[in-house]
């Protein structure tokens, strides 16, 4: 699992703009979501509020067995930060 740089913060404005729009599938409504490591959440907390929705991977991990695993092995090679 790649954690390089984080994808910017959605830009409200910019989202407002697509609304209702063919091009972009006619949505009328959305909901932005951040998957992060938790460490990463905690230590953004302000910038992590421009998210409607934030959920760590230690959560995905509790639920979905492989991907704790995944996180794990991660962790055992030094490859998380």
């Amino acid at each position: 699992m790649s954690r390089s740089s984080p994808q910017a913060a959605p830009d409200g404005v910019s989202l407002a703009l697509t609304i209702n729009k063919p091009k972009y599938l006619n949505y009328s409504d959305f909901e932005t979501l951040l998957l992060a490591p938790l460490d990463f959440i905690e230590r953004n907390r302000v910038r992590c509020t421009a998210f409607g929705q934030r959920i760590s991977y230690e959560d995905i991990a509790q639920a979905v067995p492989l991907f704790g695993d995944a996180l794990a092995a991660e962790a055992s090679l030094g490859l998380s930060e």
